[in-house]
């Protein structure tokens, strides 16, 4: 009877450390919006500044930042194409939730200067093709362009098939 009593008291003590333990932290969350559209982002990465401690948006805009010690956090928010923003002074309480939804703008598109691409061309002869042939470790055939054109037959398709 003692062991049977010992082992539910040790059971309740376990139930109730790691409900203790599980309320000592907090939580962060909210989501992330445009400010001109007020849509949500979809990828935002939220992180608390000084940590590895991190999520990122869902599809609804939405992020949640478990497992944190009472006090006070600075969020770092950015977004592809969108300001960086930093909130200071974030509060987590004990057992709480602290909901901070945040707005980001646009960034300042930059134009670029003017782009040349040169390019160049070499056109390869028949001789040339019959020597890429000759010197090949595989075998293959080429149809040229000047072959095709002097052929009787109606269609490209009937000179590629008939290889006599």
């Amino acid at each position: 009877m003692k062991k049977v009593l010992s082992a539910i008291t040790l059971f309740i003590l376990t139930l109730t450390a790691g409900t203790v333990l599980a309320q000592s932290t907090g939580r962060i969350s909210g989501k992330v919006i445009d400010q001109k559209t007020s849509e949500t982002l979809i990828g935002a990465t939220v992180n608390i500044e000084g940590t590895t401690k991190g999520a990122a948006t869902d599809v609804d805009g939405h992020y949640v930042l478990s497992g944190l010690a009472p006090g006070k956090y600075v969020i770092l928010v950015r977004y592809i194409g969108y300001q960086s923003k930093t909130i200071s002074d974030i509060e987590v309480k004990e057992g709480a939730n602290t909901a901070l939804d945040v707005t980001l703008g646009q960034a300042e598109s930059k134009a670029l200067g003017e782009v040349t691409i040169k390019a160049t061309y070499r056109q390869q002869s028949i001789g040339a093709l019959y020597a890429m042939q000759k010197n090949s470790v595989s075998i293959s055939d080429g149809v040229t362009a000047d072959v095709i054109r002097r052929s009787p037959d109606r269609s490209t398709a009937g000179k590629l098939v008939d290889r006599r």
